[in-house]
């Protein structure tokens, strides 16, 4: 990942180039102990996909299920033997491909996620089709009734907010 002008043209976004399918992303490892069952947060992003040649703006349905279509989150849980995956796809966003785009869901914490021995879950941004550039920005996981912080932090913070990244 490199960085790149930001949201607005503010500070930096992450660049992830050289994708030649779509899981090539961002992942941050998510805190066990904040993912409490039943809690509710919302994962939000500032999101651009464009083609790595010809730097044209991509076009995406967000109501396609489609790996290669648009932008989503995709949290991998590894456990001893075996892992599965959760698929967290805004199909409400209003996809502009030559702008920004704002991804916005409400994701709750279900039981399968806080069973012992899982031994890590991998928040993973990615979609969008092969040899496709994808830009984040403006990312956070914050939890139902908290606060985000004023300040922009790459680092987990307090458990009330998992992930953010702001230039």
């Amino acid at each position: 990942a490199q960085e790149a002008p930001g949201y607005d043209n503010v500070g930096s976004a992450m660049k992830i180039y050289s994708r030649d399918n779509w899981i090539g992303g961002l992942y941050q490892i998510l805190p066990m102990e904040c993912l409490e069952h039943t809690s509710t947060w919302t994962i939000s992003f500032k999101a651009k996909l464009y083609d790595e040649a010809t730097g044209k703006g991509i076009v995406c349905d967000p109501t396609e299920r489609s790996y290669t279509s648009c932008p989503f989150v995709r949290l991998l849980v590894k456990r001893p033997g075996k892992s599965f995956d959760v698929t967290i796809r805004d199909h409400n966003m209003q996809w502009n491909p030559d702008g920004w785009n704002t991804f916005t869901h409400p994701f709750t914490v279900f039981k399968k996620l806080t069973r012992k021995g899982i031994n890590s879950i991998r928040c993973m941004f990615v979609g969008g089709p092969p040899n496709s550039v994808l830009l984040l920005d403006q990312v956070s996981w914050i939890r139902d009734g908290q606060s985000p912080t004023t300040t922009p932090v790459i680092q987990v913070k307090k458990c009330s907010k998992l992930a953010s990244y702001d230039g």
